[in-house]
């Protein structure tokens, strides 16, 4: 789907970060929730779909050019790069597990790990 030389973490962080903002449209999701997979393809979803993708590549630019011209937010963000990495209990994506989680099988989102991140306080300036 992604082609080759994109590791399986990047391809499910992707993914992630595309229904989690397809979960914020609710016309999407009324549709989701309230038809089969066959007739919500045939609704709003690839549009919204194709819209989120476009934005996720813009995000991602936007945030990767950001760290890298501005020395600033670059040294706020290996502080907090540090403080998940150091941590045992920070939620790994690869292994899918959430700390104290024993559902096996649940992947860690992107939700979970900001609510993870806010939790511990290390939230970076915008």
């Amino acid at each position: 789907m992604f082609g080759e030389g994109i590791t399986e973490d990047d391809k499910v962080m992707f993914a992630v970060h595309i229904s989690e903002k397809l979960r914020g449209n609710d016309t999407v999701m009324a549709q989701v929730n309230n038809n089969t997979g066959e007739q919500a393809l045939k609704a709003d979803l690839p549009d919204a779909a194709t819209d989120a993708i476009v934005e996720a590549m813009g995000s991602h630019e936007k945030m990767a050019t950001r760290l890298l011209s501005d020395e600033a937010a670059r040294d706020l963000s290996l502080g907090l790069l540090y403080e998940i990495l150091k941590r045992p209990e920070a939620p790994a994506f690869g292994s899918g597990r959430m700390p104290g989680n024993d559902h096996d099988g649940l992947r860690v989102t992107r939700t979970h790990f900001s609510v993870w991140v806010l939790s511990k306080r290390l939230v970076l300036s915008q």
